[in-house]
């Protein structure tokens, strides 16, 4: 049995119809490792994406306020593709089988890589213990203002660090403060001590119809 929350997305992922799966399979999905579904991060989790956790209009007009991918601004891009070049990685085997493996191990809160807040000037995701955060991770070890998530062009996610206290990791790298590096599914992201994945929104639904 999967320990995946909120339950609420878990029914919309499975009631989507495939043509509308299809056209949105490639949308992030950032999985929350939890100790405990009566904790602060879980419970906040709760609280702050019970408004943005519909899944997204089926639509690529990255002018549209209603997208779930966020694209960067050309300055930003200029200024990403520079700092993912000192640190390129190449993506990792990550399969719907070693997901639902995962799932079935321990619980998961499933977010949505989205802007909570649309009327901002910042066009990245960002992630911290702050409630205005757009991915609000209330755990001592994440910082205010921890980290950024965001796509480029190419559809190639990365993370950010932000100067972050305790730090950022991918699958045990640490990033250097400010440093910026490419994200691909199945990635662990640390953000100081709390474990999170990246996966699509296609794979996630798979392993959702297949364990049903």
């Amino acid at each position: 049995m999967l320990k995946l929350h909120p339950p609420s997305l878990v029914a919309t992922l499975l009631e989507a119809p495939e043509e509308t799966i299809a056209r949105i399979s490639d949308i992030a999905i950032l999985l929350v490792e939890l100790d405990s579904l009566d904790g602060a991060l879980a419970q906040n989790l709760l609280a702050t994406t019970s408004r943005k956790q519909s899944l997204p209009t089926p639509t690529f007009d990255t002018s549209s306020q209603t997208r779930t991918r966020v694209r960067v601004s050309p300055a930003a891009a200029k200024s990403g593709d520079s700092q993912r070049r000192q640190r390129r990685r190449k993506p990792r085997a990550f399969t719907s089988a070693m997901l639902e493996k995962q799932l079935a191990g321990s619980p998961h809160f499933a977010v949505l890589v989205a802007k909570r807040h649309t009327m901002t000037l910042e066009p990245r995701v960002r992630v911290g213990r702050s409630k205005s955060s757009d991915i609000v991770l209330s755990h001592p070890t994440v910082s205010s203002k921890h980290a950024f998530l965001d796509s480029d062009a190419e559809d190639v996610y990365f993370v950010t660090d932000c100067g972050s206290t305790n730090g950022t990791s991918v699958n045990g790298e640490a990033l250097a403060p400010q440093e910026t590096v490419d994200a691909y599914p199945g990635d662990h992201i640390q953000f100081g001590d709390v474990d999170t994945t990246l996966c699509l929104l296609g794979t996630l639904r798979s392993v959702l119809v297949r364990s049903r």
